[in-house]
């Protein structure tokens, strides 16, 4: 399982990304994606996404809301599912950092993990 940047025309590669930065008061748009060998593996799948308490600066409560936290692949066809991110202004300067949490995911080996999590550098406000 990995994220993925849902800014991507057809015809561009798309790659996990780990770490995005952005500007306060955006929206985010990414995929949660997972490849064609787990979804055979694990057709109809439940991923979480949840917030690394420990290494977020961001308040959940008020910095940032995303329209879901829990997203369900139906079959084995599907292998992204879209989630958005709202940003808002008191998470400038601040970090987030997701996780993806998907049954499988204590078979996968460390080194398979490594994009399974996402940071989110929110920028500083500059002044106008």
């Amino acid at each position: 399982m990995y994220f993925q940047e849902n800014t991507l025309k057809p015809e561009d590669y798309a790659s996990p990304i780990t770490v995005l930065h952005v500007q306060p008061r955006s929206q985010v748009n990414l995929f949660i994606g997972r490849n064609v060998f787990a979804a055979n593996e694990y057709p109809e799948q439940t991923v979480r996404i949840v917030i690394d308490e420990y290494r977020t600066t961001a308040d959940p409560e008020t910095d940032f809301s995303f329209n879901q936290h829990v997203l369900n692949f139906p079959n084995k066809n599907a292998l992204q599912l879209p989630l958005q991110a709202t940003i808002h202004s008191g998470a400038a300067g601040k970090k987030i950092v997701l996780l993806l949490d998907y049954g499988y995911y204590d078979k996968c080996p460390q080194n398979g993990r490594r994009c399974d999590r996402l940071t989110i550098n929110v920028q500083e406000d500059s002044p106008e």
